[in-house]
């Protein structure tokens, strides 16, 4: 074991420093400055966390939160023994060769099981990927982006930026992958649509996957197929999905249905009934027309498994047994982990697997290719398939998994700083 060495953290006082949002980020702007003073003594350690505590003058889960931040960023290695030893790691000189990773997951949410389906599967995959392919890999939040945090990124000269999906639509996601071009930083982006003209862009094939997923319904002998969103403004990528569906009720040589929007509903998997019902509600307001007519739909598209069970609760309104009189169709494969299934058994008799472990694995190819031969002589975009998954209906019976339930109970029960 390695002896802690104490540091005069009495330097850095809070009172000496610009006042921050929050405690925590007084912590960590305290201790980010500790590892850049002592960069060049790879002997340094960095103080326990009750001396942290005692030298600051805040509650040990205030510096917890900080540390465990940093550790997330690849500032901080933790070693456990017979108790956890925390190591400086000096991250603030040249990254060159390593790969930083974009990232705006919320500090409490990093332990959170995701299944694969969900965007935010892919920031802990690919960064396991990346040191599996041996590819030193440092996370970066999104807020390090603010104020100089570009500028300061791109001097430290790292080999390959990486955006994931929630990163490359926003203002600091676009603005880091045009700096980082003029820099000559390769930059890979997973993005919905090709919106970064100056990175190499992988997103889903919206297209191919709708167009799958109809021409599925319609050889189960379904004919009027009716696109219901449950966002009440397009995007790009369901106006691809929409293509996708027109593509192949064209082909079949049947209508295309104009797709339903509803209103803006409650968030898809709160687990509270109230919100529920009222999405219900919502969503059964946009189908009289389409149910209590001369010809009724006989399946309805879902942007997104989350929406399925509503759904499902709302055909029964209208006295429609779901996936018998009308089949329900979701995508994104993730039906099993909602938390509506607890009012609503059922839900979609098809869906889409958007194969992230295949984009991931594309990624890291990438970012090895880029790092052994440089940025291509031109952005690139490509799209990734999926695949259409048949549900067993007996599959509604099995219990529901839920990977939040652990968080929740931690966060509910954490004592507030």
């Amino acid at each position: 074991m390695e002896p802690l060495v104490k540091c005069p953290v009495n330097a850095y006082e809070l009172g000496s420093m610009p006042a921050p949002s929050s405690r925590t980020d007084a912590v960590v702007s305290t201790i980010r400055k500790l590892i850049a003073d002592h960069a060049d003594d790879p002997s340094w350690t960095l103080p326990s966390e009750r001396s942290l505590a005692a030298e600051l003058a805040v509650g040990r889960v205030t510096v917890r939160r900080a540390l465990a931040r940093l550790t997330t960023e690849g500032l901080l290695d933790i070693r456990q023994g017979a108790r956890s030893r925390l190591r400086a790691r000096a991250a603030s000189g040249p990254l060159t060769g390593s790969v930083v990773l974009i990232h705006r997951t919320l500090l409490a949410h990093l332990s959170r099981p995701v299944p694969k389906g969900y965007a935010s599967w892919l920031r802990p995959e690919l960064q396991s990927r990346f040191h599996a392919a041996g590819l030193p890999c440092e996370l970066r939040h999104l807020d390090d982006l603010a104020d100089d945090g570009i500028a300061n990124l791109c001097d430290q000269r790292p080999g390959l930026i990486v955006l994931t999906y929630d990163i490359s639509t926003t203002p600091q996601g676009t603005e880091l992958a045009e700096a980082a071009a003029a820099h000559g930083i390769a930059v890979i982006a997973v993005a919905e649509s090709p919106t970064l003209g100056c990175a190499y862009t992988f997103s889903h094939d919206h297209h191919s996957g709708a167009e799958a997923i109809t021409t599925a319904l319609i050889e189960r002998g379904c004919r009027r197929i009716l696109p219901l969103w449950r966002f009440p403004h397009p995007t790009p990528w369901l106006q691809a999905r929409e293509t996708g569906y027109q593509t192949a009720m064209h082909a079949a040589g049947l209508k295309a249905l104009t797709p339903v929007r509803t209103r803006a509903l409650p968030a898809d998997n709160s687990g509270d009934r109230a919100l529920f019902d009222e999405a219900v509600r919502g969503i059964a307001a946009m189908l009289p027309e389409h149910l209590c007519c001369d010809r009724p739909v006989d399946a309805i598209m879902l942007a997104t498994d989350a929406h399925a069970a509503q759904l499902a609760a709302a055909l029964r309104l209208f006295g429609r047994d779901p996936n018998e009189d009308i089949i329900i169709a979701g995508y994104d494969d993730t039906w099993t982990w909602q938390r509506a299934r607890m009012f609503e058994p059922q839900g979609p008799l098809l869906t889409v697997d958007r194969c992230e472990a295949t984009v991931a694995d594309a990624v890291v190819r990438l970012a090895q290719a880029r790092l052994d031969h440089g940025p291509p002589a031109e952005p690139q975009h490509t799209v990734m398939p999926g695949k259409v998954v048949t549900v067993n209906p007996r599959h509604f019976t099995v219990p529901r998994k839920d990977p939040w339930g652990e968080l929740d109970n931690h966060v509910a029960t954490t004592p507030a700083q």
